[in-house]
This record gives structure tokens, C-alpha cells and sequence, in this order.
């Protein structure tokens, strides 16, 4: 046996057979031989694929699942800073990212949704399929096209906080849900004013979450 048909493998320190040419050029003619079978997608043509063989019932729970999770990772994202810099801190940064991210939010699906009305209706409708809206349930009571008033009938961010006792969700709508609500209106339309109506503590399980008048400036 030729001294080059064997070799020291460096990982094992033992000597061991080389790969003969006639094994090698095998390999190589194998791998010429299949390689137009082997089949290349694009992360796009996946994704479009997907969504395009899902039922109209899987799209709306793929969107509600994908709203939901951007809610879970907002509430992982504020409790590691809370853990780590303390509550006070942590409302800071929470509401300096909300005060960007509602703006975005709002002109993203304003753009999307084709909304050329910019009345307060059409203001309500676009709330209702936020991301940051998921999981809350409600009700609009409407005096004409330019001044609404929304009730929270139940909020999940809100339940959870009057669960840990903390007393946090008075904050929670006081300060960054009234942040969250003043930039949605006045990204949507800077003429749209807000007023708070009736923010937690809440007096009882039965009653409202809170409640929230939009009007136009002007708007009789």
C-alpha cells in the first residue's frame, strides 16, 4: 500500500484510509447526476404558498394568533426591563417604544386598508383590527360620524394587572393606553381630539373597563 493512501486524522490521532480517486470521482458523478432533482424555495414562495392554500377561517385565526403574540412579546419586553431597571424605568422606555409603534401602527393599516375617510367612524373602525387591540371586547355608541364614544367592556392587559394585585392598572390606562389612544387619533387625523371618560380602577367585576370619547375639533 502507497504511504499517500493513508493519512493521521488530527481529531482521533489515528491513521486511517484515504479516499481512493475511484471513490472520489463516484461521489462526484453521483452528486452531477441528482443535483438538478434537488429543489430550491425561496423564503417568499414558501410564505405565499401558505397563506394562499389556507381557508378563509385559518387567514383570520393566522392574523388573530400573529396579534396576539406581538401582545405577548410587549408584555415579555416590559416585565425583563421592570425586572432589571424597576417599574418606574420601565413605564419610561414602555411608553417612548408605544410612542413610536402607534404611530407606525396606525399609518401602516390606515395605508393598507385604503381608509380615505379620516372621520372619527372611520377612525373606530380601524381600531377594532389593531394588533394592539387583540383580545379587548366593546362597544361604540356613535352621536354622528365625528363623535364616538368607545366602551371596553373587557380588556386582557387590565384583567391580568387587577390579578397580580398591584394596583398597576391604574397606570396602565392613565398613561400608556391614554398615549396609545391620543397618537392613534392624531396619526389617523390630527384634527381628532381625545377625552377619557372613565379609566380603572374598576368598582366591581360587572363594571366597565373604560370608556373613551373621540371628536373631531369643531364637530357639532
Amino acid at each position: 500500500m502507497p504511504w499517500w493512501s493513508t493519512y493521521i486524522n488530527p481529531c482521533y490521532r489515528s491513521w486511517v484510509a484515504a479516499p481512493t480517486l475511484t471513490t472520489t470521482l463516484k461521489v462526484i458523478r453521483y452528486w452531477e447526476a441528482n443535483i438538478e432533482k434537488r429543489k430550491v424555495y425561496s423564503v417568499e414562495s414558501l410564505y405565499s404558498s401558505q397563506l394562499e392554500n389556507c381557508s378563509r377561517e385559518t387567514l383570520i385565526a393566522l392574523v388573530a394568533a400573529y396579534a396576539q403574540l406581538y401582545l405577548v412579546l410587549d408584555g415579555s419586553w416590559y416585565l425583563s426591563v421592570k425586572e432589571r431597571l424597576g417599574d418606574e424605568q420601565a413605564i419610561d422606555i414602555d411608553l417612548q417604544v408605544w410612542d413610536k409603534q402607534v404611530r407606525k401602527e396606525t399609518e401602516k393599516l390606515a395605508t393598507l386598508m385604503d381608509f380615505r375617510n379620516r372621520d372619527v367612524v372611520s377612525l373606530m373602525e380601524l381600531s377594532a383590527i389593531m394588533p394592539s387591540a387583540t383580545g379587548s371586547k366593546g362597544y361604540i355608541e356613535t352621536e354622528n360620524r365625528n363623535d364616538c364614544t368607545l366602551n371596553i367592556t373587557y380588556c386582557p392587559i387590565v384583567k391580568t394587572l387587577e390579578k397580580e394585585g398591584k394596583g398597576r392598572e391604574k397606570s396602565q390606562c392613565e398613561v400608556i393606553c391614554r398615549l396609545i389612544m391620543t397618537n392613534m387619533a392624531l396619526s389617523f387625523n390630527p384634527g381628532i381630539e381625545l377625552k377619557p371618560i372613565k379609566l380603572p380602577p374598576r368598582q366591581n367585576q360587572d363594571d366597565i373597563y373604560c370608556r373613551w370619547q373621540f371628536k373631531l375639533k369643531g364637530a357639532q
